[in-house]
């Protein structure tokens, strides 16, 4: 298990750069992260960024450049995130669930969806910017 949990002066995951897999959760909630980026993250069994009550207020980008599968993906209570690039995901086997990120285009969470090579299980979006502007 990878938690990252009400560390105020942890501002960048930097020293996880070479973190390749987690077999666990990787859990980041009640952070200063401003940009969150795990360039060598492959897979991850549940990832869960943010939870009501313990918001990552100063949250604007997650980048998971190289995740290719994860079970579930969870984001809630990233008020300011506008950005979600996890380019290379092709597994997302049981769910997607993002609500209170009110910043997050709903046209990239599609676009997401689009690119697995099948739907999660179960999917539930609430509370996302409704009206995107996507490239």
């Amino acid at each position: 298990m990878l938690l990252l949990y009400g560390n105020a002066s942890l501002t960048s995951a930097e020293g996880l750069t070479s973190l390749s897999s987690v077999a666990s959760y990787i859990q980041v909630e009640y952070s200063a992260f401003t940009n969150f980026h795990l360039p060598s993250l492959s897979r991850a069994w549940v990832i869960i960024i943010g939870q009501s009550g313990k918001e990552n207020e100063h949250l604007e980008s997650i980048r998971l450049p190289s995740l290719r599968s994860a079970t579930s993906l969870t984001l809630v209570g990233n008020p300011i995130l506008h950005t979600l690039e996890i380019p290379t995901l092709q597994l997302l086997t049981n769910s997607l669930f993002i609500s209170f990120t009110p910043a997050l285009p709903s046209c990239r969470i599609e676009a997401l969806l689009a690119q697995l090579r099948a739907r999660p299980l179960e999917v539930n979006l609430y509370d996302l910017d409704p009206n995107p502007v996507c490239e």
